[in-house]
């Protein structure tokens, strides 16, 4: 996708945290690969673990920016490294969560007043197997909790479904105080280019993109939680 938007897309290997290395270490690895690689953002796309936040400390050395993927389950306060800057420059960090650039979520956002007195519900279900052992409501349900989030943070939370082995379906819809169903975004079959706009306001700074930052992350992940508490809780 990157590289169709005509990005100039540098691979890492290695980046596992080696048997033996300490974060420091590793951290300082990182960093030097990053800058040989001579790149002004990294996009971390590894599944969560407490190696994410080592690896953002590695790009706020360099002073790049990151973008990281969901699900997002640390606390904001463990990015100190980044909120300090390095070199003089202060990094953004960004999470993806690219389905809140829907047209019809941005319609919700600037439409229903922050959702006060409706019940939002939402739905994600894939064909595909749990290959990474991360809970379904947190990997794919972390995306519904960001729309309702995004859009219409002050409504009510129904039903957040999210299954791995499952009929394909992705929407969420919004519900008034007698259940009447008042609105509805199906993105299941959507071709809008979410992911590409993301990337362009991510990479140029601009736009509502800027503001998925580590602190809207953790009110997603608060959501999720309520619902379903990250497993060992190491990492929150």
């Amino acid at each position: 996708m990157l590289e169709r938007a005509a990005f100039d897309v540098v691979p890492l290997g290695a980046v596992r945290q080696r048997d033996g290395e300490s974060d420091p270490e590793y951290v300082a690895r990182m960093s030097a690969a990053l800058g040989e690689a001579r790149c002004t953002h990294a996009w971390l796309c590894v599944p969560p673990g407490r190696h994410v936040p080592l690896q953002v400390e590695a790009a706020a050395r360099r002073g790049i920016h990151v973008i990281g993927e969901k699900p997002w389950p640390y606390d904001p306060a463990d990015l100190g490294a980044v909120a300090a800057g390095h070199h003089g420059v202060a990094p953004r960090v960004l999470v993806c969560f690219e389905y809140v650039l829907l047209s019809g979520v941005q319609a919700w956002r600037e439409s229903q007043g922050g959702g006060a007195g409706l019940t939002f519900h939402g739905v994600f279900s894939v064909a595909a197997p749990d290959r990474l052992g991360i809970p379904a409501l947190w990997n794919m349900g972390s995306h519904l909790a960001a729309i309702r989030e995004w859009a219409v943070p002050e409504s009510s939370v129904g039903s957040l479904r999210a299954r791995y082995d499952a009929e394909p379906e992705r929407r969420v819809w919004l519900e008034d105080a007698s259940g009447t169903r008042v609105s509805e975004v199906d993105f299941l079959s959507s071709a809008e280019p979410i992911l590409e706009r993301f990337a362009a306001g991510a990479t140029e700074g601009r736009g509502p993109v800027t503001e998925l930052d580590p602190g809207f992350a953790a009110r997603v992940s608060r959501v999720v939680a309520a619902l379903e508490p990250w497993p060992g809780g190491a990492d929150r």
